[in-house]
């Protein structure tokens, strides 16, 4: 089995053969990113995580334990996912504030659902240069106003029509500076006296610091907030079960030994896949993946590529 198709196959109840999906209905895909956010969930074992509805994704869909960044930086990381390919590779090695960019020509995610028949839409925090993305909405409190993204969302899902839906829905949490609560989530924040300082911060142990973590916290429970008001969306709509959902970080939490280096800590991500019509409930994967891994999950992404004759 070819690398890039790799990913699809674990988290499928069955390896679908690629030619067979072009005779099924493609699913809508939306693509979860959150900021600076690693694998403190619930789902990965984090007791000091309240994290209920990414959770119920890994219930009810895949997860994946072994997942990791391609860069610990959020440009690179999220080029990666888009293009499929390294940042070293495909040229965003830097922050786009810094002036780094995808090469141009570089063959993209939304190329080939765009030629796959796919509305592309995006909301939330881009933060990369890759050509041919479509339009978005993006001002900084835009990633962090759960109501809001899930208006826009929804307004795209009308927009698009008999077309199935592809939208980056990108959080700005849980990056710093860490704001205790915004629009009312978390309901119930959490301060220093809540928490405790992870093992990788070096023993270190003091209220500036589980401020600080409590901080992180707060932000993980409003992101995963929002994710649960956009289910609840979509269940109401009638299309939850018609959309593949991936949620994914674009590095680890912004502490020391974390982003942006190659610790342990900097590198791994939360992955969770839920589409009931083609990956399994309940299974956790222990095989290492990457962020070059998520775009060839979906499954008009290798018979779009197929036809653009790019190789895999």
């Amino acid at each position: 089995m070819k690398r890039r198709e790799y990913l699809t196959a674990a988290a499928c109840a069955a390896a679908l053969p690629l030619g067979a999906a072009e005779e099924k209905k493609a699913p809508n895909v939306i693509l979860i990113v959150t900021d600076d956010m690693g694998n403190q969930c619930g789902c990965y074992g984090d007791p000091q995580a309240r994290t209920p509805n990414i959770d119920r994704l890994a219930r009810e869909g895949t997860l994946f334990e072994v997942a990791y960044c391609a860069q610990p930086s959020c440009s690179p990381s999220r080029s990666a996912m888009i293009t499929g390919i390294y940042p070293h590779a495909n040229g965003q090695v830097g922050l786009t504030v810094s002036g780094y960019a995808v090469h141009d020509g570089t063959p993209c995610l939304v190329d080939w659902l765009r030629a796959a028949g796919y509305d592309l839409r995006s909301t939330g925090k881009l933060h990369m240069n890759p050509h041919g993305f479509p339009d978005f909405d993006f001002a900084t409190p835009v990633g962090s106003d759960n109501a809001r993204m899930v208006t826009i969302a929804d307004r795209y899902r009308q927009q698009a029509g008999d077309k199935p839906f592809f939208i980056w829905y990108a959080y700005v949490d849980p990056h710093t500076p860490f704001e205790d609560q915004r629009n009312g989530f978390p309901a119930h924040p959490r301060g220093a006296e809540d928490v405790t300082a992870w093992d990788f911060l070096g023993g270190i142990d003091d209220p500036a610091l589980r401020k600080e973590v409590a901080g992180y916290y707060n932000e993980v429970e409003r992101a995963d907030a929002g994710i649960g008001l956009l289910l609840e969306r979509l269940e109401t709509r009638g299309v939850l079960d018609e959309t593949m959902i991936i949620v994914t970080g674009d590095q680890g939490p912004g502490f020391i030994r974390s982003k942006p280096y190659l610790y342990d800590a900097g590198i791994r991500v939360p992955l969770v896949i839920r589409w009931p019509k083609g990956v399994k409930a309940g299974q956790r994967r222990a095989e290492p993946v990457s962020a070059v891994d998520i775009a060839p999950t979906i499954p008009d992404f290798n018979i779009a590529r197929r036809r653009a004759r790019i190789p895999l």
